[in-house]
């Protein structure tokens, strides 16, 4: 990304400022086209030039890819999300149950469903597949994930991890959300902040999910997960698992059956993992496709602009299409004018001189697309063309075009004069030229 010093201080402003201070995770959409490059002169005038964007893919399979997330709590957007002070409070202060039902601000797709509402347990779970206010949400299991017959992880579909915490215990706890970002990267942040172990109140448990908009990641972030072991034995599990309650995906080590386990600071990305959602393309200064590649090697005349372009396709037929430009320029100490295009007429023929600016025009060599290596040539034709121009390794490409011309020729006679009332016919009908491409203009 380039910023102008304005646009630097503009964007310090809205970090300082802004309501919803918040950064983007890892599952937002994104491409960035790289800084712009400056070529050395001499050095053959070419660069490769790379985009990073986030791939995502379709969730009509039941593959999800589970990854750890760097957490970093003293870098500043790592977590990028806030444990606490959301906007909605969701924590009733009850112990073992399910939230009211909450419509999903973005269409999101789970394991080939369509999600659109859901609901907080508060043993720390999030089901889609809701049920009424209220509900009791079990607490006793030592199962592994997937389960569809014990309620306490049946009846779940994100574990942040699940275990007995008691929001009941404490008045300074919360359990909230919030809806974060705007269109297409919008984000739905669920957290359990400083919630009591049940049996353990002086043990707080700090953890969230997050899910992306568009592509459908759902991210796990655990900043304090203790162990009760003279409760439940301690038993806890961190996935996602599906409606059916029959696929489900852990990270290692962080099943039920792996317990008991404590997590501080620890991070995880479950990302679809079907079919290519994405499109990518780096278009030229005039929007012309060059490449589907990521990494292409330019070699610009002098200066381009090219643009990273990425269309994202989203489970329920939207899409939407990113950009980001890079500029990529030749460092040279001089310029070439060749006097701009011609239109002429009635010429025979132009002398095109390769004007050398702010160079030492003894050490010069030129190279015409014509074949011919002198400063000046003499062109008969029209057509484009073009000349290199090197001075001490240092190539310029500069290009003109002409076009010749002639003015049409026709003869309307001579003049006469008649007593006669009939139409007079007069025609200027050219006979050097296709009477489709003139205009006539008369006058009387």
């Amino acid at each position: 990304m380039k910023y102008s010093p304005y646009s630097l201080l503009v964007l310090i402003f809205l970090l300082f400022f802004s309501k919803n201070n918040y950064a983007q995770g890892p599952g937002s959409l994104f491409v960035d086209a790289g800084l712009d490059i400056l070529i050395p002169c001499g050095t053959g005038g070419c660069a490769d030039i790379t985009a990073d964007y986030l791939e995502i893919f379709e969730t009509f399979s039941t593959n999800y890819t589970v990854a750890p997330i760097p957490y970093s709590p003293d870098v500043t957007g790592n977590p990028p999300f806030p444990f606490n002070g959301l906007a909605n409070n969701m924590n009733p202060n009850l112990d073992d149950t399910w939230s009211v039902v909450e419509t999903l601000p973005f269409d999101f797709c789970f394991f080939g469903s369509l999600e659109q509402l859901f609901q907080v347990g508060s043993n720390g779970l999030i089901r889609f597949d809701v049920g009424n206010s209220g509900d009791y949400n079990a607490w006793n299991f030592n199962e592994d994930l997937p389960n569809n017959t014990n309620p306490a992880l049946g009846e779940g579909n994100i574990f942040t991890p699940v275990h007995d915490i008691d929001p009941a215990a404490s008045d300074s706890d919360e359990i909230g959300y919030e809806v974060l970002g705007t269109y297409p990267n919008r984000v739905l942040v669920v957290s359990y902040f400083s919630v009591s172990i049940y049996g353990c109140n002086d043990l707080r448990e700090t953890h969230m999910a997050v899910l992306y908009e568009f592509s459908n990641v759902i991210e796990i972030y655990i900043q304090d997960k203790h162990v009760c072991v003279n409760h439940n034995g301690g038993n806890a599990a961190l996935g996602i698992q599906n409606n059916d309650g029959d696929i489900a995906y852990v990270p290692q080590g962080r099943n039920t059956s792996d317990s008991p386990w404590t997590a501080t600071n620890e991070a995880w990305s479950f990302s679809p993992d079907g079919e290519q959602t994405y499109v990518f393309e780096w278009l030229d200064s005039n929007g012309d496709f060059i490449s589907n590649d990521p990494t292409i090697n330019v070699c610009p005349d002098v200066e381009e602009t090219y643009t990273a372009q990425i269309t994202y396709t989203n489970c329920n037929g939207d899409f939407v299409t990113l950009t980001d430009d890079v500029t990529v320029s030749v460092d040279t100490t001089f310029s070439v004018n060749l006097g701009g295009d011609q239109d002429l007429c009635d010429e025979s023929s132009y002398d095109i001189i390769a004007e050398i600016i702010d160079g030492d025009s003894n050490d010069v060599t030129f190279e015409w697309s014509t074949g011919e290596d002198t400063q000046t040539i003499t062109v008969t034709d029209s057509g484009d063309y073009s000349v290199d121009v090197t001075i001490d390794g240092c190539s310029i490409t500069q290009t003109i075009s002409i076009l010749f011309k002639e003015s049409p020729l026709f003869d309307l006679g001579e003049d006469f004069s008649t007593c006669f009332e009939n139409d007079i016919v007069l025609d200027a009908t050219p006979s050097n030229m296709n009477p489709d491409d003139v205009t006539y203009s008369w006058s009387t």
